[in-house]
């Protein structure tokens, strides 16, 4: 009997006690009410609040929405053969769930701390997960049934990685190492050594012969699977690193961090190749499509992004919410869709729902940049130049709009709500000799670092490139009044700006073209 039966039953049955005697009208309260308690006992108080839930599955070009626990999602994956969903979370559960229906058809009980990592073996038949319990279950798909429990880590199970063929596991802990396991046998093969701090996530490369991990010791490792032997350390990252991932072909490995930002490293050198800024709070988790033109990214501002990883270039923001906190992302299946895995309610640092999301990719072309750069020999325009791209991408446009812009812009926009002006961090930080020192509701002052500075100069632009004004000034200070003759404030909108400043021995210095964002 499902619970709107039930409850039906039991509102009748009160109903009719009415046409009854007081002694067996009590009677039956009592009897409905033990029969109610009994009921909720067995399904679980989780379980209830989930039985509201309608069904949701990934449907073209539609976002939809459940609960599936009542804690943190802290891993969400999806069957080799994409019938599965697997969710693993914070409450001690896993569940298994019908990717075309929506349906719950397993839930996995047997860890004795919070889940935090779930995986499924290549063939699908078998899926690990790992808990603060400091164990490694593995069980049958087909039954959901325990078939090994794993012990070896002294610390919390914090990420697992089946290896391309099936036949090595491997488990990351807080404490401090990496394991590889043999399979089926569940046989420890050896324990990698060398991060100082927790490792928190871990990837296979697609030839299964490398292993890449990221960890709170601030640092992205490269290891040789057969040896053990580590082949390279990537340091950069200002903050813990949460999600560590090899691209599907292995030419790059994509690392997002507590510092905001994601990295794309040279999975051969080492060498980094793109920083990726857009979110505003710590991001939890990336994905690669499967065909590695894509990267998907989670974090705790309540977004996900889509980038385009080789440009190291933002393509669209599928999802905002402020008011969740998102752990895991993973392209569904079919690659139309993203599926994430949030804390929804969250009372302080305590999260009371966990809710998958499905969110449609669409069309994911970036926007054209501009290719403009320097000045013609009138200095009334800007020539064509590819560096520009590093400057005005393909995000501005969007971030207008989007009130999490202000959290995103560097550490000089004043801490008022709305703020009047904003540069990205991304082009103030290419030269370190002048800086935006002040960004208030009249004025925008700068100032070149060097004391012997004699003069700086501010132009500000269209993005068609077009000079709309210049202004000069003695020293090393510029305070710029973005008000048009009529004393009213510059229209709103997406500009640049380049600064030139003249030294003490005679020579130039030049900002490079920044992006200015004017908001009322």
């Amino acid at each position: 009997m499902d619970f709107t039966r039930r409850l039906n039953f039991l509102y009748h049955r009160c109903k009719s006690s009415n046409e009854i005697g007081n002694g067996k009208k009590m009677r039956i309260i009592r009897a409905s009410l033990a029969l109610a308690l009994a009921w909720i006992g067995m399904m679980g108080w989780a379980d209830m609040a989930r039985g509201w839930a309608q069904p949701c599955a990934p449907v073209q070009n539609i976002s939809c929405s459940f609960v599936a626990h009542n804690d943190i999602i802290g891993a969400l994956t999806f069957s080799p053969d994409g019938r599965l969903m697997a969710t693993a979370s914070s409450d001690q559960s896993v569940v298994l769930w019908d990717v075309a229906t929506g349906a719950k058809l397993k839930t996995l009980l047997g860890h004795r701390g919070e889940v935090w990592s779930a995986a499924f073996s290549p063939d699908g038949k078998v899926l690990a997960t790992g808990s603060d319990d400091r164990t490694i279950i593995l069980w049958d798909v087909a039954t959901g049934n325990e078939l090994k429990v794993m012990k070896g880590h002294a610390e919390f199970v914090r990420a697992l990685a089946f290896s391309p063929d099936g036949s090595i596991l491997a488990s990351s802990s807080w404490d401090h190492t990496i394991k590889l396991w043999s399979m089926p046998s569940g046989h420890l093969m050896r324990t990698l050594e060398g991060h100082t701090d927790w490792v928190v996530s871990i990837s296979f490369s697609p030839d299964g012969k490398r292993l890449a991990s990221s960890s709170d010791d601030y640092s992205v490792r490269v290891w040789n699977v057969m040896t053990g032997a580590q082949l390279h350390e990537m340091d950069g990252h200002t903050g813990n690193i949460w999600s560590v991932s090899f691209s599907p072909d292995g030419e790059i490995i994509a690392s997002a961090s507590e510092d905001r930002t994601i990295r794309i490293w040279n999975a051969s050198t080492g060498i980094l190749m793109h920083i990726m800024t857009g979110h505003t709070e710590q991001i939890r988790s990336i994905a690669f499509s499967k065909d590695g033109k894509l990267l998907a990214s989670g974090a705790r501002d309540g977004s996900v992004i889509l980038w385009d990883p080789m440009q190291g270039k933002e393509l669209k923001v599928l999802h905002t919410d402020p008011e969740s906190d998102i752990w895991t992302v993973a392209f569904t299946p079919d690659g139309q869709h993203i599926a994430s895995g949030a804390c929804t309610k969250r009372n302080s640092n305590n999260c009371r729902q966990g809710e998958v999301r499905y969110d449609p990719i669409g069309e994911s072309t970036p926007v054209e940049a501009l290719k403009l750069t320097q000045f013609d020999k009138n200095g009334d325009k800007i020539l064509e130049d590819s560096e520009f791209f590093a400057v005005v991408d393909a995000w501005v446009g969007d971030k207008i709009e989007n009130s999490l812009f202000f959290a995103a812009v560097d550490e000089w926009v004043s801490s008022r709500q709305i703020q009047v002006a904003a540069i990205s961090s991304l082009a103030t930080q290419q030269n370190s000799e002048v800086a935006l020192i002040k960004s208030d509701s009249t004025s925008i002052s700068f100032t070149a670092q060097a004391t012997e500075t004699h003069s700086l100069q501010i132009e500000i632009f269209s993005l068609a490139g077009e000079r709309l004004y210049a202004q000069k000034a003695s020293g090393n200070r510029l305070t710029w009044r973005p008000l048009d003759d009529h004393g009213h404030l510059w229209a709103n909108g997406v500009y640049l700006y380049a600064l030139t400043w003249q030294r003490a021995d005679g020579s130039m210095g030049f900002s490079g073209i920044r992006k200015l964002i004017l908001l009322r």
